[in-house]
């Protein structure tokens, strides 16, 4: 069942806070889509809605391939505060939690590609380089709902194409996320161990999306 069909409406909307994500499952499990983030009486918000005529459209079918053709890509290393905060928040990292590190970090970075859908910030990665041997792509997001569209994909060979030449591209991986960037050429190292000093709670949360 879908919210249109509990009364003759020709539009449903929801306004959801950004970190409530028990509010994102119930208005998704209901078939509405996000469109926007809004700015109302004070607070950054998530724009939800759903219009008479498409209440059989998901975000598996008819969503992928209209929102892949509208999705705009930039490389850009400055990028608005709200929005940049939004992401993070609403896919788990903790550097949310420092928002002026985070984008000192990506202001910071060499190369910062940006994904965007009706003038909102959907998806980013960066990379950090010494400038002719190595570099690391050390984030990766996408909006949860606009995962499995190809936008991670296509920031990733948007970034990569910056470094073809380079000595080694690397990048830290969770299990589940592994096979993703197999596909892009990435391969598990033989006699060498990743090693950092970091509390970890971004993995968990990156297992619960």
């Amino acid at each position: 069942m879908n919210a249109l069909s509990l009364a003759n409406l020709d539009r449903v909307i929801a306004l959801l806070l950004p970190d409530n994500q028990a509010s994102k499952r119930v208005v998704e499990k209901a078939n509405l889509h996000y469109q926007k983030q809004v700015h109302i009486f004070s607070l950054d918000a998530l724009y939800y809605s759903i219009v008479q005529g498409q209440d059989t459209i998901t975000a598996s079918s008819v969503s992928v391939a209209m929102v892949s053709e509208e999705v705009e890509y930039r490389d850009e290393v400055e990028l608005p505060r709200n929005q940049v905060i939004n992401l993070y928040c609403q896919c788990g990292w903790s550097s949310a939690d420092k928002p002026d590190a985070l984008l000192l970090a990506l202001s910071n970075s060499q190369t910062v590609v940006s994904a965007w859908h009706q003038n909102s910030l959907i998806g980013l990665g960066n990379a950090i380089s010494d400038k002719a041997l190595v570099v690391y792509y050390s984030h990766l997001l996408v909006l949860p709902s606009y995962r499995n569209m190809g936008i991670g994909r296509e920031i990733m060979k948007r970034l990569q194409s910056h470094y073809t030449d380079f000595h080694q591209q690397i990048l830290l991986a969770i299990d589940s996320a592994a096979p993703f960037y197999e596909k892009l050429g990435f391969k598990y190292s033989h006699g060498v161990r990743a090693m950092w000093i970091y509390d970890g709670r971004d993995i968990d949360a990156a297992q619960k999306h």
